[in-house]
């Protein structure tokens, strides 16, 4: 009997021994980074869940990958060191989040070569992904944020682009975080100030674009060679093309272009005769998808008599959508659509040309919940149909014209 009372009780001694059940670290990424853990288990994208014995002390440490920055943790982790210790008392999860890394501009002369990291060295830089003048190199899409308020003026062009262009071509994915900036052209020469690639993808935000001037070229302030351009919260303040062009402020050639909550105004593309039409006084879309929503166009056109479209959609291949947009007290036609065209919620006002007033649609055109009003031609004055248009839930009123007629036809 006593030989069995002390293998029981070395049994509970040995028992007592054992470490204690194993509790689960996990580890989320939120972002482009890497997790490690000491003492080792957690390898985070690979391994991001480890059991460790109750009581240890795990520290956690976040690396961020190229071109990006680390941005703290969340969860049983707290704080913006890269490195967390955790007592395991219970199951943790903890996550860990990364963000890109921007390229910070600080000199206002905007072209390249500048003391520091200008406008112009930016987009090399995130180009290429390599470093130039004082910006830091790009990694695959970058953000390059300008000083908040700044004004940016460009004296002369840096390139040659199907028209001048005073920065450097956009031939991969980028957005420009204006923060209430300003871009505009000082300067007697004629050059616009973006252009982008068809492997480009430009986004702009927050930022006006001011008195860019394409001369016999498109695009006044943007062109898009069939790559992708957006803008959000973006004013474009008198830009402008040649006589016979396309695209006051933004042309678009079939590509994609996106535009959120922008304003237009003081763009044109004038046209005095048949054979030297300006098509598209603020924006043109030449056989590509172009979007327009909740935003406002007015005062563009120079009231020519073949100004056509404040908006214009080119070619059967363009897909032209609007809604919940303004197009209003505009010297040119509001819309000219010669592909497909949808307009939902807005309104055409007080836009006409000296001889083309409201909607000219050659392609076919879906107009919804739409005010089309007071727009006064002397040919035209309402809605111009030689295609196929369905009107549903729209008001077309208050159209005069000298010598053609008004309403809908």
């Amino acid at each position: 009997m006593a030989s069995i009372a002390l293998a029981i009780v070395a049994l509970a001694a040995c028992a007592s021994q054992q470490p204690g059940p194993g509790l689960a670290i996990t580890v989320t990424l939120d972002g482009a980074g890497s997790v490690v853990s000491a003492p080792a288990g957690i390898d985070c994208p690979d391994s991001c869940t480890k059991e460790f014995g109750l009581g240890a002390t795990v520290t956690l440490t976040a690396a961020p990958d190229a071109g990006h920055r680390f941005e703290g943790w969340t969860g049983a982790c707290q704080g913006l060191a890269d490195t967390c210790d955790l007592v395991v008392d219970s199951n943790k999860q903890v996550a860990a989040h990364f963000a890109k890394s921007p390229i910070r501009v600080d000199d206002s002369s905007g072209t390249t070569g500048g003391g520091g990291c200008t406008l112009g060295d930016a987009i090399v830089a995130a180009n290429t992904d390599t470093a130039v003048g004082g910006c830091p190199a790009g990694h695959q899409a970058d953000v390059i944020q300008l000083p908040q308020d700044a004004v940016i003026s460009f004296t002369q062009a840096h390139e040659d682009y199907s028209g001048l262009t005073a920065l450097p071509v956009v031939t991969s994915e980028i957005v420009v975080q204006g923060a209430g900036a300003t871009i505009d052209r000082d300067s007697d020469d004629d050059f616009r100030f973006f252009a982008v690639s068809a492997e480009g993808d430009l986004r702009l935000e927050s930022l006006t674009l001011i008195n860019g001037n394409a001369g016999d070229w498109d695009g006044g302030a943007v062109y898009v060679d069939g790559g992708s351009f957006s803008a959000q919260d973006v004013t474009f303040e008198f830009n402008n093309v040649g006589r016979g062009r396309a695209g006051g402020a933004v042309y678009g050639r079939g590509g994609t272009v996106e535009l959120t909550n922008v304003t237009v105004t003081g763009s044109s593309a004038p046209g005095d005769s048949p054979g030297a039409i300006g098509t598209g006084s603020a924006i043109a879309n030449r056989d590509g998808l172009l979007t327009v929503s909740d935003s406002v166009l007015t005062d563009n056109g120079g009231f020519g008599a073949g100004e056509r479209g404040v908006i214009a959609g080119l070619g059967f291949d363009a897909h032209t959508v609007i809604t919940n947009t303004v197009i209003e007290d505009n010297g040119a036609l509001g819309v000219y659509n010669e592909g497909e065209l949808h307009m939902e919620g807005g309104k055409v006002r007080l836009s006409a040309s000296e001889q083309l007033g409201g909607i000219v649609n050659s392609g076919v055109a879906f107009l919804s919940d739409m005010t089309i009003e007071s727009n006064h031609g002397e040919l035209v004055s309402g809605i111009h149909n030689t295609g196929f248009v369905r009107l549903r839930g729209s008001t077309v009123w208050d159209h005069s014209t000298d010598i053609g007629f008004t309403g809908l036809r």
